[in-house]
């Protein structure tokens, strides 16, 4: 059953990932998560 929903929580990270870094470059429009962590 784990099998079945790891995909869909993968997806739900890679989201929520996304949104992170949107929010971030809102913040500081001069640094990207890549660049300096």
């Amino acid at each position: 059953m784990a099998e079945e929903n790891r995909p869909v929580l993968v997806a739900i990270s890679k989201k929520t990932q996304q949104m992170l870094e949107q929010i971030r470059k809102l913040l500081y429009p001069g640094a990207t998560s890549d660049d300096e962590v």
